[in-house]
């Protein structure tokens, strides 16, 4: 996970999904940086206000963005925070996801097979640690 503070610039929303409350953002502004293609749930794109600081928790995932798209997780806004209710029941679902891979390599070499699951899980219980931690002064 990254934390990314500063005031919000331009928001630039792409397209919106009604029925799963979700936005595809082209761009986010945040201080100096662009936070590009990232999902976003509808309830964190209205705590977003531009000229407002902020400080935004991106998932990119264990692929860092390759295979699945970069989310806002959570944002914290004049003292407020607010959190995204789907990130530890997908972090389940991707975890057990991973775990196919690693059956298919402990087929080969067991050593190997719990060498990977223990570096899968240890990734997602970290990002699970920031996440809840995010906001907690």
């Amino acid at each position: 996970m990254e934390v990314v503070e500063g005031t919000i610039g331009q928001i630039a929303m792409r397209n919106m999904e009604a029925d799963s409350g979700r936005a595809a953002l082209s761009a986010i502004e945040v201080g100096h940086r662009q936070l590009r293609r990232v999902m976003l749930t509808e309830p964190l794109s209205q705590a977003l206000e531009s000229g407002k600081f902020a400080r935004v928790l991106v998932w990119r995932g264990l692929t860092q963005g390759l295979v699945t798209r970069p989310f806002v997780a959570a944002v914290e806004v004049d003292g407020k925070t607010y959190k995204s209710h789907r990130v530890l029941r997908m972090t389940l679902v991707k975890i057990l996801l991973w775990m196919i891979l690693v059956v298919g390599i402990g087929s080969v070499s067991p050593v190997l097979g719990v060498f990977v699951a223990a570096c899968i899980i240890g990734f997602y219980a970290k990002n699970c640690l920031d996440f809840m931690r995010f906001g907690n002064h």
